[in-house]
C-alpha cells in the first residue's frame, strides 16, 4: 500500500492524531452514541480468568506448539494466550508462517480442548498474506483476552517493519481483534513513518493515521470504535505536541517545505520557496547519515536516501531544504558544477533540474 500525502493532508495529519478521540463520534452521519453497557465495553481491560485451574503461560505454550509442529511447522515468533471460552479451555496463537513463494504469512490458531484432548480448531481460517508478526515488540505492542458485550476477543497489535521498495518508506502498525468463539478476526491499521531514531527512543514510534478506518466501520462499527479507543493507549503511535504545529521550528522542515512548495512540485515545474535555518536538518539525522554529498565552491548538498535533499549556503552558513515530502530522492549530480544547477533523481524516475541560486526547477520523466 503506497500513501501520498497532499500538502494539507500533512497538518491534517497532525490535528487528527492530536484529537482523534472526538473525530471519531463526529465522523459519521449516523448517531452511533454507544448505551451504558457498550460504554463499559469500550474500556480497555484484560479480562481475568474465572477458571479454577488455568493452565500456566508454559504449560499453555508446550500443548499449542507441538500442535503447531504437526500442521504449521514453518511457524516462527509464536505468540500464545490461554482463556476459558465459553466455559471451555481454549489456547490461541498468532504467529507467521513461510509459504511455497516464501514469503511470511501471518496465521492465527485457536485450540480447544474436548475431554482430555487438546486439537487444533478446524473452523479457523488464516488470513493470507499479511504483515511480519515478528515485528512484536512486548515492550510496544499487546496480547490480551479482553471481553467486549459479553464476547471474548484477543486484542493485539504488531508492526510490519516494511523496508521494501512497495512501501514508500511507510511502516504499518496492526490493531487486532480476534474472537475466540467464531475465529473472526478484524484489523486496524495505522500507517505512518517513524518519528526518530534509536537515541532518542523514537526508532520504534510511527506518525501517520489510521488507513482503513472508514471500511472497518462500514463493517464493524462498535468494534472499529473499541479499537480506535484501545489503540489511543499503544506506545506505537506518537502523540503531537505543541510544537509539532510550529511550521517555523527547525525540526519541522519537511513539513514547512511541503506547505510551501508541495503544489508547485506537483505542477512539474516553477520557483521553490526556502526557508533558511542556522541549524542543521533534518531532524534527527547528521551530516555524515547522509547518503550522498556533493559540493562546489557556495553550496554543500547532502542527500538522504528516499528522504529529502537539504542544502549549506557556504557564504552565508545558512541551511534549507531543496526536496522533501514523499517525492523520495535517490541520486544527486550536478548538471553544472560552476552555475549551481543540480539534478535530481527520485524513485519514480523523474529527474528534477533546479537552479540552486534561484530555485527554478523542472521535473522531467527518464
Amino acid at each position: 500500500m503506497k500513501i501520498k500525502l497532499t500538502t494539507k493532508q500533512y497538518f491534517i495529519v497532525l490535528l487528527t492524531t492530536y484529537m482523534f478521540v472526538s473525530i471519531i463520534g463526529c465522523s459519521s452521519k449516523v448517531n452511533n452514541k454507544p448505551t451504558a453497557d457498550e460504554q463499559d465495553s469500550l474500556s480497555y481491560v484484560e479480562t481475568a480468568s474465572t477458571d479454577p485451574a488455568p493452565l500456566s503461560q508454559k504449560e499453555a505454550t508446550d500443548i499449542m506448539k507441538s500442535l503447531l509442529i504437526r500442521h504449521s511447522p514453518q511457524a516462527e515468533t509464536v505468540l500464545i494466550k490461554y482463556a476459558l471460552s465459553q466455559n471451555q479451555p481454549t489456547i490461541i496463537a498468532v504467529f507467521n508462517e513461510t509459504n511455497s513463494e516464501g514469503l511470511p504469512e501471518f496465521h492465527y490458531a485457536i485450540a480447544r480442548k474436548y475431554g482430555e484432548s487438546w486439537q487444533l480448531d478446524k473452523a479457523t481460517p488464516k488470513t493470507g498474506y499479511c504483515d511480519y508478526i515478528h515485528e512484536y515488540d512486548p515492550k510496544y505492542d499487546v496480547f490480551k483476552v479482553v471481553e467486549i458485550k459479553k464476547q471474548q476477543y484477543i486484542y493485539f497489535s504488531y508492526i510490519n517493519n516494511c523496508g521494501g521498495t512497495a512501501c514508500d518508506g511507510f511502516s504499518y502498525i496492526t490493531f487486532s481483534l480476534l474472537n475466540l468463539e467464531s475465529g473472526k478476526v478484524i484489523n486496524l491499521v495505522y500507517s505512518g513513518e517513524y518519528k526518530g531514531e534509536s537515541d532518542d527512543n523514537l526508532d520504534q514510534i510511527l506518525y501517520g493515521e489510521y488507513s482503513n478506518i472508514e471500511q472497518l466501520k462500514s463493517e464493524a462499527p462498535f468494534l472499529t470504535t473499541w479499537l480506535v479507543n484501545a489503540s489511543t493507549n499503544s506506545k506505537r503511535i506518537y502523540k503531537p505536541t505543541k510544537e509539532d504545529f510550529d511550521l517555523d521550528a527547525p525540526r519541522n522542515f519537511s513539513k514547512k517545505w511541503e506547505v510551501d512548495n508541495q503544489a508547485v512540485i506537483d505542477q512539474g515545474i516553477g520557483t521553490l520557496t526556502y526557508t533558511y535555518y542556522s541549524t542543521f536538518i533534518p531532524d534527527g539525522l547528521e551530516p555524515k547519515d547522509a547518503y550522498n554529498v556533493i559540493e562546489n565552491k557556495t553550496y554543500k548538498v547532502f542527500s538522504y536516501w528516499r528522504g529529502c535533499v537539504t542544502a549549506f549556503n557556504k557564504k552565508e552558513k545558512k541551511y534549507f531544504t531543496l526536496i522533501a515530502g514523499y517525492w523520495k530522492p535517490e541520486l544527486i549530480s550536478w548538471k553544472n558544477k560552476d552555475n549551481n544547477v543540480l539534478y535530481i533523481t527520485n524513485f519514480g524516475s523523474e529527474t528534477m533540474t533546479i537552479n540552486i541560486d534561484t530555485g527554478d526547477f523542472e521535473i522531467s520523466r527518464n
